[in-house]
């Protein structure tokens, strides 16, 4: 489980060693589990975690004090966006990451405008890990929404019984989660 989480982590967030990483999900869901906690603990990253509810001044204020430069959230951005909070100076973030939420064009505009940054959105459930989005790490090509590997993700209209689906291969591939493969020793 946790390569797929690994591979989400550098490839599609961009986190890096050097990184100051904040996943500002609730650790209480899957997204905020696996990104905020698991993950970074299996790979020795520094992670941050906020007690409370998300709060915009609060976080704006941890962001400058931390020093955190990777930032990924479920429905956060619309809320900093239309916030009366100012943006603080000293922020040094350089990606931003968003999950559960439909990332409108305003979110963009505001972020390019008011960060210098595009928040990239990522897509996913808790069966399979965030298998598609857009990723941040300089080696992978940015494209409209690429899938991760392993997936085959579709999208369609009836007479599809879901109006999204995603579906895995029967080979193995011990990126992906749940995987067939056995664990590694």
């Amino acid at each position: 489980m946790w390569r797929g989480w690994q591979s989400y982590l550098e490839f599609a967030l961009g986190v890096r060693e050097d990184s100051v990483y904040w996943c500002g999900a609730d650790p209480g869901w899957a997204y905020g589990l696996y990104s905020a906690v698991v993950t970074p603990m299996v790979l020795g990253l520094r992670s941050v975690l906020q007690r409370g509810g998300f709060d915009v001044a609060a976080t704006c204020r941890a962001m400058v004090d931390l020093g955190v430069t990777d930032y990924t959230a479920a429905p956060v951005f619309r809320k900093l966006r239309v916030s009366d909070v100012p943006v603080p100076d000293g922020l040094r973030l350089q990606r931003l990451s968003s999950a559960g939420e439909p990332l409108t064009a305003e979110v963009n505009e505001w972020a390019s405008t008011a960060l210098g940054l595009l928040v990239h959105d990522h897509y996913g459930q808790t069966e399979l890990g965030m298998s598609i989005g857009f990723p941040h790490h300089p080696d992978v090509e940015i494209r409209s929404r690429i899938r991760r590997w392993g997936w085959r993700c579709l999208a369609g209209r009836p007479p599809c019984s879901r109006r999204a689906r995603a579906r895995r291969p029967r080979s193995a591939n011990p990126v992906c989660w749940p995987s067939t493969s056995p664990p590694a020793r």
